[in-house]
């Protein structure tokens, strides 16, 4: 019933025209008009596949990192349940605080016959990071003419990973040095 309301009231209405037009639109009456204004729809149409395109693109790039992260969070998982991998935490056995040619001393509640050691100008360990594998002091009592030059507005960042085998710690926390050198 309502469709043929519709087909009446539009029959009328195409029969029975006015003279008003829109303020918006208005028909046009010559052939060089019309082409212009195919000529401007094909060009919004054109435009408007461009952004499609460029929206596909980013959907895609979207949908990939989903996936990458979907994985991360799979690997997470998977090696949250593995309880070999140790916990690992340092302390400082003396002072934070280090004089010229003086190596940091901290302790460990894992004993490991190497350890990676990664000295940091930040506590996030994000910049100026450098890694260096030790087996003793003593290696790390050589390197550390290197090493402290990392350190920013008189501070150095250290946090450790022990290797025993193939079993390597997790990241231990991240102690604070104030250097005055």
């Amino acid at each position: 019933m309502k469709l043929k309301i519709i087909t009446v009231l539009m029959t009328f209405s195409l029969l029975f025209s006015s003279n008003a037009t829109a303020s918006f639109f208005t028909a046009p009456s010559t052939n060089e008009q019309i082409l212009q204004l195919i000529s401007k729809l094909s060009d919004d149409i054109g435009l408007m596949a461009d952004r499609i395109l460029v929206m596909a693109d980013k959907i895609g790039e979207m949908s990939d990192r989903i996936v990458h992260t979907e994985e991360l969070l799979a690997d997470l998982n998977n090696n949250s349940s593995d309880s070999t991998t140790p916990t690992l935490l340092i302390s400082a056995d003396s002072n934070t605080v280090l004089y010229a040619n003086q190596v940091p001393e901290f302790s460990m509640n894992i004993q490991a016959p190497q350890m990676l050691i990664y000295v940091s100008s930040s506590l996030t360990m994000q910049t100026n990071t450098i890694s260096i594998l030790v087996n003793n002091s003593s290696d790390l009592e050589q390197q550390w003419s290197e090493l402290k030059t990392l350190a920013s507005n008189n501070k150095i960042y250290i946090a450790v990973k022990t290797i025993d085998g193939n079993t390597i710690s997790s990241l231990s926390n991240v102690l604070t040095y104030t250097t005055l050198y």
